[in-house]
């Protein structure tokens, strides 16, 4: 993430509300990356 990016989310959130946002993203990265390496598809019941 480039400085000006995290300049023009800076205005937009607080600081706290910028440290959750990371988390979360990372999180949701992580996840991904689980799935795609386990190779988990969705259940079509």
């Amino acid at each position: 993430m480039s400085d000006e990016v995290w300049a023009d989310a800076a205005e937009e959130f607080e600081e706290t509300e910028l440290a959750e946002l990371v988390w979360l993203i990372t999180t949701i990265n992580a996840w991904n990356r689980v799935s795609v390496a386990s190779q988990a598809w969705p259940v079509n019941e």
